[in-house]
């Protein structure tokens, strides 16, 4: 069994190192109240004396539930998926093909982003049973064009939830809503560092949760279910193509707002081709330059070096392509559940030949993003992917 990270380790070398992703995930896990999310970050809020590292459980019977899914913190490509045929490894990690898709439903395209195929996939999957709610980031009623982590569990609000913002949604957090409804066949849609964290729950072995000689059954119990839980209720992932975002006050407020003149209520959803595309309620489009929306990225995402979340059922984003999805089909279940999409008629599409553009765009942006990565003290780098003979990607 590989060695266990404690919370120690993730304070220190993840939060306190800049790199904390605010997922919030660790903070979902926790088993006992120890820590909260406080302005995007964990914080300890169990010993106002205690020092920001500190875990009295942690350093007493034994948890540290809460690293062991810090997307920051170890990899999991092996696990997630295995080696086999039929699947390549490469620059985009493991897949089994890579498509240009299109909904074919007229309402899915007028409301969603690019083709529409994570709405499409939503949208099926609830209406066939094969799902009975999705964590999305949806339009935060109470502040214009910024998102919020919802579960949704109808085809309307899933439609209505089909659109990017660009700033940060702590998606990971709805899956407790979703756990207290009762849901347990849940899409969970989200950025690569929010899928990791997922995949880490859904991977974790929580034998070394009984190792401590002081922890007493009910400690074993509650953390094991803490642990793996809200893993347990996630069928499906679909993870979007990301680089980087954006934030809120930053590019939103102080640039689109107040400097550009657009107000945010006015913005009826963003896209991003090379420039920001900010669409209006009026049917116009206001553009500004993507290098100067660059100017306020996190900079904790620039310790991400997934672009194209590796460990998705199903991976999507509109790269360099206007009302096409890029579509990465990884895992067998998400190949079939995509090639019944393409049968029932309701997704059609291109071969990514006639994509050349976005396949250069997905290349040199996987490799950036690697490339920028720094490398924690006493840790080695995290994205070492060899190239096998036949991958598409692999030049």
């Amino acid at each position: 069994m590989p060695r266990q990270v404690t919370f120690k380790e993730m304070m220190n070398e993840v939060v306190a190192y800049g790199s904390c992703c605010e997922c919030g995930t660790c903070v979902l896990v926790c088993p006992h109240n120890v820590i909260d999310y406080v302005d995007g970050k964990p914080k300890q809020v169990a010993k106002k004396t205690g020092a920001f590292d500190y875990c009295g459980m942690s350093e007493g019977i034994g948890c540290d539930v809460c690293a062991q899914v810090c997307p920051r913190l170890g990899t999991l490509r092996d696990q997630v998926h295995p080696q086999g045929p039929g699947v390549y490894e490469g620059v985009f990690g493991r897949y089994r093909r890579i498509v240009a898709a299109r909904c074919t439903d007229p309402e899915i395209l007028a409301r969603c982003q690019d083709g529409g195929v994570v709405t499409a996939i939503l949208a099926h999957g609830l209406r066939e049973g094969m799902f009975d709610g999705a964590v999305v980031a949806a339009a935060d009623e109470s502040m214009p064009a910024a998102p919020k982590p919802k579960v949704v569990t109808s085809v309307a609000d899933a439609i209505a939830s089909g659109r990017s913002w660009y700033t940060y949604s702590p998606n990971d957090l709805a899956l407790e809503q979703a756990a207290q409804q009762g849901l347990s066949k849940v899409c969970f849609v989200g950025v690569p560092c929010q899928v990791t964290p997922v995949r880490k729950i859904q991977a974790a072995d929580p034998t070394f949760l009984a190792e401590s000689p002081r922890k007493k059954p009910q400690h074993i119990e509650r953390q094991t279910k803490f642990l793996k839980g809200f893993g347990e209720i996630v069928t499906f992932t679909v993870g979007l193509l990301c680089s980087e975002v954006f934030t809120y006050q930053g590019l939103m407020v102080d640039k689109i707002q107040h400097e550009m003149g657009v107000p945010l209520a006015d913005v009826t959803k963003f896209n991003v081709k090379g420039k920001v595309l900010i669409y209006k309620k009026d049917g116009t489009v206001a553009e500004m330059s993507l290098h100067k929306a660059q100017e306020y990225a996190r900079p904790e995402c620039h310790h991400c070096g997934d672009f194209t979340a590796e460990l998705a059922d199903v991976s999507c984003g509109g790269v360099a392509c206007m009302d096409w999805t890029i579509t990465v089909l990884r895992s067998a279940r998400g190949e079939a559940l995509f090639d019944d999409l393409v049968r029932r008629g309701l997704v059609e599409t291109r071969p990514m030949e006639e994509f050349e553009q976005s396949m250069k765009v997905m290349l040199r942006l996987t490799h950036k993003q690697r490339d920028r990565v720094p490398v924690p003290p006493g840790r080695t780098p995290r994205y070492v992917r060899p190239a096998v003979a036949g991958d598409p990607t692999a030049a």
